[in-house]
């Protein structure tokens, strides 16, 4: 019931559409505004699968720029969010996680994504709700 209040409340910030730019093949940002859950996760640095260290995992892309992270439907991050020259940009508001999160983006279909950096390799799913 209160992780319903939360989807509801970040639906309602999320309300206003902003078209601007282009993603990876030329998607707009309308595209990335929903959430995702990770499908596949891959630590490239260790050479390992880490799906189940993700497998609770969920991301909400607001149209503000704002972005919550969820783990079992519980709010364990929030930040913001950008797009420059095809690579997807997350800052994090929690100081210790102050130097952000970079990853190059490719979308496959319309409901599915990769978010791949140096370090870690994630697909991602629509979440339909």
């Amino acid at each position: 019931m209160l992780a319903g209040l939360f989807y509801g409340f970040f639906a309602l910030l999320d309300s206003n559409k902003v078209k601007a730019g282009h993603l990876a093949q030329k998607v707009s940002y309308d595209v990335l505004r929903y959430q995702w859950v990770v499908a596949e996760a891959y630590d490239i640095e260790h050479n390992r699968d880490i799906s189940r260290e993700y497998q609770a995992v969920a991301y909400q892309f607001l149209s503000s720029g704002g972005f919550v992270e969820f783990e079992d439907k519980v709010i364990r991050n929030t930040g913001s969010w950008q797009v420059k020259q095809d690579r997807l940009r997350i800052q994090f508001d929690d100081a210790t996680l102050a130097e952000g999160q970079s990853f190059d983006m490719q979308l496959l279909r319309p409901e599915e994504m990769l978010l791949q950096n140096e370090q870690r390799r994630f697909r991602l799913l629509r979440l339909t709700l």
